[in-house]
């Protein structure tokens, strides 16, 4: 890639299908929209998938990492980046989700696929890995979702912050509170556009600063975007309870690797890792599965591009 410039992708059709919302028990239409894709590369398919506040071009520098070798295909699902809206009402499904990336990849004629999650992203990853076994080669997930034992809520909030975690950690409490007036406040979007940039203050080697600010301002300043974000982070704790469902009901017979990001101010052994290292422990029973530890912060993507890229590459 000449100079520094955003990876273009484009938009693909989606459909969520008709279904009883989770929570609410009403009755949803079918819905279709469009997801965004960046698609780089030939050679064997990694597929990413992001947390909800992150964008596709978070991801620029490992891309250009692994398009030597490898197609890299990173989506941006409805409600996050550039795709476009979600369907309206309560909490999204975690099975309408890793139907998206099933979707994607139909359209793309991708048969298989390492598939890389990032934090909400890996429980995308893995049900998919459970629902669709057949497509999902290898899974590697980058700082999940898991659980720490005996942590408190304000212990949490402090761990997510000494990790640089934007969301849901900084804004934890306002999720709780009536959030109409906040989606479509001005004032609500400029304050997530300056959570991101302090988020996001490794500058990517791959695009131009000023055209990173102008994405983000673009992006953030879309009451839909904000709208998913804070309806896939609400749908956290079902999210987990639906991936628990199908730990117990479908094996996971792909590979995995977990990805944990070590702040340089904390030692090996932290709460953080321990959870993960228990979490490898429950997956090993049904498939091969490794721990790897990288020094840096929540957004590894833009941290440690090389390192994350290796990881990524490696076998379990």
């Amino acid at each position: 890639m000449a100079g520094k410039t955003l990876l273009l992708g484009k938009l693909l059709e989606v459909t969520y299908p008709e279904r009883e919302l989770p929570l609410t028990r009403e009755k949803r239409a079918a819905y279709t929209t469009w997801a965004y894709v960046v698609d780089k590369g030939q050679g064997p398919a990694v597929v990413i998938v992001s947390d909800p506040a992150t964008a596709s071009f978070d991801w620029q520098d490992v891309v250009m990492k692994l398009a030597d070798s490898h197609r890299v295909i990173v989506i941006d699902r409805p409600g996050a980046g550039f795709a476009r809206r979600t369907p309206e009402g309560g909490p999204s499904c975690l099975y309408d989700e890793a139907d998206v990336l099933r979707q994607v990849m139909e359209k793309l004629g991708v048969g298989s696929a390492t598939i890389v999650g990032h934090g909400m992203g890996c429980l995308v990853a893995e049900a998919m890995a459970r629902i669709t076994p057949g497509l999902v080669e290898k899974l590697v997930l980058i700082e999940p979702r898991v659980e720490v034992a005996g942590e408190t809520r304000e212990r949490r909030v402090e761990r997510m912050h000494a990790q640089n975690v934007p969301l849901p950690g900084l804004l934890e409490t306002l999720f709780r509170i009536q959030r109409e007036w906040l989606m479509s406040s001005k004032l609500w979007a400029k304050f997530l556009v300056f959570v991101q940039n302090r988020a996001k203050k490794t500058p990517l080697k791959t695009l131009d600063p000023a055209e990173e600010r102008a994405l983000m301002n673009t992006i953030y300043n879309r009451d839909y975007i904000l709208r998913g974000i804070l309806r896939e982070y609400d749908s956290e704790q079902m999210w987990l309870r639906e991936v628990k469902k199908l730990q117990g009901e479908s094996p996971l017979v792909a590979p995995t690797i977990v990805i944990g990001a070590e702040p340089k101010k904390e030692v090996w052994g932290t709460g953080w890792i321990d959870a993960l290292e228990h979490y490898v422990q429950e997956l090993e029973v049904d498939a091969p599965a490794r721990l790897v530890r990288i020094r840096g912060k929540h957004m590894l993507m833009r941290d440690k591009p090389g390192k994350l890229a290796k990881a990524i590459r490696a076998d379990v």
